[in-house]
């Protein structure tokens, strides 16, 4: 859960507050740092209760207790921690208190949508059937949690609310993690044969996996610039961000450089999530 959060989780929260504090960009007013502040615990929490259900419902499965048996033997049900009864109370209790979330602070859909996206991947094996079909689930995953998380912050049923330029962002947001979450399924590439699950490195092949890898973050780096009409001494960091995971993926290859680049990748996409603060600021 450690690396969802890092990876996931992170980024989640970072678009709700980048969204607030990027004046009115993205929301239909400037949302006040102590609104931001005081809205940060329940939506750390909505979060990273998704993680959770996330977490347990990708570990519970038969399927998946013989993938991590190979790539992460540490994890709680693989190592007997915890039988996967208890995991599934855990689950369903959990799932509970994010639908009781999401109705009071008015993100029931964004919840919903969440849960939903959860039960296609793992439950409805959406993530191992078909690798076009994975990549398309976890870039829309961002949609209803990235929604969720910038209503939470902003305090939806206010009077500022995330404006249409809000959901063309996330939009473009899910599109780049759509094309270029490959990154995450090198590491874990003998796991997901051993299983049979048809990831893009194992239908495709590592070349190509880490080519198209490569050609997306290249592409969005300079795309999501162009988009924001920013200039270019504003671009050092991602670019830099962006080169670097490039590199990563070009020349390690391994399973610890590949956690290390999908690492990198998470970081870059972080990094995304920032321009419109800079365009705020340059403003």
């Amino acid at each position: 859960m450690a690396a969802d959060i890092r990876t996931l989780a992170t980024p989640i929260l970072l678009v709700g507050v980048l969204s607030a504090s990027s004046g009115n960009l993205l929301t239909t007013a400037s949302v006040p740092i102590a609104t931001i502040v005081t809205r940060l615990p329940i939506t750390c929490f909505w979060i990273l209760l998704n993680i959770l259900v996330i977490s347990i419902s990708n570990q519970r499965l038969p399927a998946s207790i013989l993938e991590d048996k190979i790539n992460k033997p540490w994890r709680p049900i693989v190592s007997g921690r915890i039988a996967v009864e208890q995991a599934s109370q855990i689950l369903f209790a959990s799932v509970i208190v994010l639908l009781g979330i999401g109705y009071y602070y008015n993100i029931l859909s964004e919840t919903m949508g969440c849960l939903v996206a959860n039960w296609v991947y793992n439950d409805l094996e959406g993530g191992d059937a078909n690798f076009v079909i994975r990549q398309v689930i976890n870039g829309l995953a961002y949609l209803p949690c990235g929604i969720g998380s910038t209503k939470l912050i902003v305090g939806n049923g206010g009077l500022i609310v995330p404006n249409e330029r809000f959901y063309e962002w996330i939009l473009i947001i899910t599109i780049i993690v759509g094309t270029t979450t490959q990154v995450q399924d090198l590491k874990d590439l003998e796991g997901d044969r051993a299983r049979n699950r048809h990831t893009f490195p194992v239908i495709l092949g590592d070349f190509l996996t880490r080519f198209s890898c490569c050609v997306g973050i290249a592409f969005w780096s300079v795309w999501c610039f162009v988009y924001w009409d920013l200039d270019w001494q504003l671009c050092g960091a991602t670019m830099i961000l962006g080169a670097t995971v490039i590199l990563s993926i070009s020349v390690l290859r391994g399973q610890k450089a590949d956690k290390r680049s999908f690492l990198l990748w998470s970081f870059w996409v972080m990094s995304l999530l920032a321009l419109p603060t800079f365009k705020h600021g340059s403003n």
